[in-house]
């Protein structure tokens, strides 16, 4: 089985011209059949570890391959425990995790690779938060590399749109893992997030003059010029700028971060929160950041939305000039 496995893992090489789909396909089949010999013969030393998987993750563009790859560090059926353990060491030492976010940022790399590597992290970092072996795979996180260099490129004029969609919705993904907190407790729920949570949210606090830069752009350089009189200032890239500012106000913490907000930020929600009446999703994430902001107990941050920006002036207007807009029920 070895031979066979270490034969069909050669098919991800660029040299070869092998049909990923089927490639995938026998390598699934193997992995569900035999999981501790696939996992032996990746995982029989640094060097295979870093010549398998990195042409894997290479073609992760390719849907049965993302399929696989997520299946494979997983690897739910493993029977040997201590099989598991040596495969997870290793994928930790290579910094798994942080090969996938260089993947990303990497000029070369294209935006459907980017995507898909995004959503390789994005399902990975829930089920290893939960995984009893998945911790040391978890532990790049808590270094300042990874969080920085996605907020770099996310926040980018230069990036591309979907390069910056990638890194967002990543960063998104782990800062949500924070609800999972609530499982410390209760018995025999494993949370491998726990510790490493508070640095992640010490580095997005460090980075936030970029985030709020980028949502207080006057143009939106990833809108669609072709999608209303006001996409120039509204795109689902600033959509996930807003989204992670609202994931980062977590219960209990809604004085770190409000604090941050000035008069313009709040001036720049608003006003994008009433040029785009078809934006459901985002008036809900601004009223939320509105009621973080209210039981913050912030004088300074209340005058900046109640005076400043005129948020609720606002509203009682478009509501009198138009009370079928959708906003209204905000």
């Amino acid at each position: 089985g070895d031979v066979m496995v270490e034969e069909l893992l050669k098919g991800f090489q660029p040299n070869s011209r092998a049909n990923l789909h089927h490639i995938t396909h026998l390598l699934s089949s193997l992995l569900n059949c035999i999981p501790d010999v696939v996992l032996q013969v990746i995982g029989s030393n640094k060097q295979n570890v870093d010549l398998f998987f990195s042409s894997i993750i290479d073609n992760l563009d390719n849907g049965s391959v993302l399929d696989f790859f997520v299946s494979l560090v997983l690897a739910e059926n493993c029977v040997e425990g201590n099989v598991r353990i040596k495969f997870n060491g290793l994928l930790s030492e290579w910094k798994l995790l942080l090969k996938l976010q260089q993947k990303i940022i990497k000029p070369q790399t294209s935006d459907e690779l980017a995507a898909s590597v995004s959503d390789a992290l994005s399902y990975l970092v829930p089920a290893l938060t939960s995984d009893p072996y998945g911790s040391t795979l978890l532990m790049p996180l808590g270094e300042s590399t990874i969080i920085d260099s996605l907020i770099e490129c996310g926040t980018t004029v230069s990036s591309s749109l979907g390069k910056r969609v990638a890194c967002m919705r990543v960063l998104i993904n782990i800062v949500g893992m924070d609800r999972l907190r609530y499982l410390d407790s209760v018995q025999d729920n494993i949370n491998n997030m726990a510790d490493v949570l508070p640095i992640i949210h010490k580095q997005l606090q460090k980075n936030f003059s970029k985030i709020r830069d980028s949502i207080c752009r006057e143009n939106d350089p990833c809108s669609d010029p072709k999608r209303s009189e006001y996409s120039s200032t509204f795109s689902y890239w600033r959509f996930l700028l807003v989204t992670l500012i609202v994931e980062m106000h977590t219960i209990g913490e809604y004085h770190i971060l409000v604090d941050k907000f000035d008069s313009y930020l709040w001036k720049k929600l608003t006003e994008v929160f009433f040029q785009n009446s078809e934006g459901n999703m985002y008036h809900g994430l601004v009223c939320r950041l509105f009621f973080f902001a209210i039981r913050s107990n912030n004088e300074k941050v209340q005058k900046q939305i109640f005076i400043h920006s005129k948020f609720l002036d606002k509203a009682i207007n478009f509501y009198w000039i138009n009370p079928k807009a959708s906003y209204c029920g905000s």
